[in-house]
């Protein structure tokens, strides 16, 4: 059975589903036997442009060598980098290859007809309406299909003598309200109104409509206003606009039918338009009767219903995910929450990284620490499987295996079926991802996106909290740590010592302190240097780490004093630790040859079960029992 890859770069965060509907149903009609994988992104979305970058790993996920055919909608693609890299990555596996609604060098094009249509439209409002002053709201100016059909009002314009001033066209994006600013962007730079505003599509269109009537204004009689694309609320608007219907499915069956040619051995043309039918309504001046719209309505009722009840369980799944604590609990809520969404399979797959917290750069929490420690924009060779469920079956076995491929785990057993496959990431960096199986269907509800979002939201909050808490505990560590000995210093013992203390204390056990201070280190550090007092100081912390065993604390309380605290045993054995002590500073002392004598003096104090004394006391009374030893050795 054929592979057919589709590589989508979203309008913001809006998919293009009658994309895949359009192709999945090519597929069944001509029983075709191939299958469809969806790779599916909004690389545009964003502001930031590493957020964009991450959006757009999940395209480099497809190894198109074991794919036969490649359709790519790269009509909003803003990084040319990106495009480069895949174009020649698709061109390199040698595979039939179709661009939907972008010319790309080495592709069959299939688009509208949009410098045609755009020719037509404009001379429709000169030639019938007798319209000579206009206005021009484009799309953004990096937008191949706006940059069309701004050109073919513009040669028609220029064909026929019609001026157009460079403050006569703005450029914004395609939705509503940036059809409202455009609107004012053109009414600030003018005093007289136009005889039209030609839109680049019917969102703006409408905004136009809607802010000239707040005006007092109105359309057609002020000016005529005309869109693209035949949106169904271009329809219900009144005035109906006037516009040119673009059918897209029509374009995805045709660029199936291309990779069928391919398959075939057929050469394929450069360019298939497909034929977009012209829609004169009354934003024009255009009088028509007007048709029942009954059914179409109908079918908005029962649409809207279905979008209630998808966001309800998104609502539901976004209120679930504060009780989430693992990334395998995340993608268990998404399957138990999304009952109408969540397709005849569900898997998620994550880089094994993101269970490891490592601190070693960047602040605690930010974005730097964040995203170094995984693939930008791409994912790694291997990827851990989080969650599997295939039809109504978890498959467990599965899940903690790593995988180098999406195949065979994710391969389709059937004709027209579909997997959906979208990012998870931080930033620029690609941390995962989670594939749906049949779910074409359901894209125009235009949920899964925003299911990718929650799920990301989570796993990077989980991510931020793991990493605060690893950082804080390694400050804590870090505090407690002396620096130049890896003992734990005062601050350890205080928290080790007491919570020793008290444990023994509880359990009926006699304890030991001893206290032990390097004889004369400030004349040391004096006479020959903090490099030489630093090594000594370093030798009798080994000697404390030797002499107390794990049951016991030890630490080194500043310059060169240490303390111990162990269960006592008997006065022979704290005496064995004493002499232990000082032979081996006279062995330190041998086999450093050192310059000078090197001693120690040490105090003792024992505390028994039965008495009511705390531990500073008891540290007290062996301080003070070194220092009255220090005083016999007269230093």
């Amino acid at each position: 059975m054929k592979k057919i890859a589709l590589l989508m770069d979203s309008w913001h965060r809006f998919m293009i589903a009658a994309w895949p509907i359009g192709i999945i149903n090519e597929l069944k009609k001509k029983q075709i036997d191939a299958s469809l994988y969806i790779f599916c992104c909004a690389g545009n979305w964003s502001t930031d442009e590493a957020y964009n970058e991450g959006e757009h790993g999940i395209l480099s996920l497809p190894n198109f060598t074991e794919f036969d055919g490649v359709i790519v909608d790269f009509s909003n693609m803003h990084s040319s980098q990106t495009l480069q890299t895949l174009i020649e990555q698709i061109k390199i596996s040698g595979i039939p290859a179709v661009s939907l609604q972008r010319q790309i060098d080495g592709f069959t094009y299939i688009g509208a007809d949009n410098y045609h249509a755009m020719k037509l439209m404009t001379a429709h409002l000169h030639e019938v309406h007798h319209l000579d002053r206009f206005w021009l709201m484009m799309g953004p100016e990096d937008n191949y299909e706006s940059n069309v059909r701004e050109k073919g009002i513009r040669d028609y314009l220029k064909e026929n003598d019609l001026y157009l001033a460079k403050d006569d066209v703005v450029h914004v994006d395609f939705d509503y309200q940036a059809g409202v600013r455009g609107y004012h962007m053109l009414r600030s730079t003018h005093q007289e109104l136009p005889e039209a505003i030609i839109c680049v599509n019917d969102n703006q269109a409408i905004a136009v409509c809607e802010e000239a009537e707040k005006e007092g204004l109105k359309v057609p009689d002020d000016f005529a206003v005309t869109g693209f694309d035949n949106f169904d609320k271009a329809s219900f608007y009144m005035p109906r606009i006037t516009t040119m219907s673009n059918v897209r499915e029509k374009m995805s069956a045709i660029a199936c039918d291309c990779l069928v040619d391919a398959w075939n051995g057929k050469t394929l043309p450069d360019e298939i338009y497909n034929p977009v039918d012209f829609l004169q309504f009354e934003s024009c001046g255009c009088h028509t009767d007007m048709p029942d719209l009954r059914e179409r309505l109908k079918t908005q009722v029962v649409e809207n219903i279905d979008i209630n009840k998808y966001s309800t369980e998104l609502l539901d799944l976004e209120a679930e995910m504060p009780k989430c604590r693992t990334i395998k609990e995340v993608a268990e809520a998404v399957d138990e929450k999304l009952t109408l969404l969540h397709g005849d399979a569900f898997f998620m797959m994550v880089d094994p990284k993101v269970y490891s917290i490592d601190q070693t750069s960047g602040k605690p929490g930010s974005r730097e620490n964040l995203t170094s420690n995984f693939c930008r924009g791409r994912y790694p060779l291997q990827m851990e499987i989080v969650y599997a469920r295939e039809g109504n079956k978890r498959e467990r076995e599965f899940e903690g295996q790593m995988i180098s491929d999406i195949f065979p785990l994710l391969s389709l057993d059937n004709p027209a079926e579909d997997y959906l496959f979208l990012p998870i990431h931080f930033r620029e960096s690609s941390i995962g991802y989670i594939a749906f199986k049949n779910v074409t269907s359901f894209l125009d509800k235009q949920m899964y996106f925003q299911t990718a979002v929650i799920i990301q939201n989570r796993i990077q909050e989980m991510y931020r909290e793991q990493t605060f808490e690893s950082t804080t505990r390694r400050l804590s560590l870090l505090y407690k740590t002396d620096s130049l000995t890896g003992m734990i210093n005062r601050s350890g013992f205080i928290e080790k010592g007491e919570a020793f203390f008290e444990t023994n204390h509880r359990r009926g056990k006699q304890m030991f302190v001893v206290f032990v201070k390097i004889d004369s280190l400030k004349q040391i550090n004096d006479d020959y240097g903090h490099k030489t007092g630093d090594r000594v100081i370093c030798d009798m912390a080994h000697v404390m780490n030797e002499l107390f065993s794990r049951d016991a604390v030890c630490a080194r309380m500043g310059g060169g004093e240490f303390i111990g605290i162990g269960t006592f045993l008997s006065d022979d054995d704290l005496d064995d630790i004493k002499d232990s002590i000082n032979t081996k500073t006279i062995a330190i002392e041998k086999a450093r040859h050192l310059p000078f004598k090197l001693s120690v003096s040490i105090g003792s104090s024992v505390v028994n079960a039965s008495d009511n004394e705390s531990l500073e006391h008891v540290v007290k009374r062996a301080n003070d029992a070194m220092y009255e030893e220090k005083s016999k050795h007269g230093h």
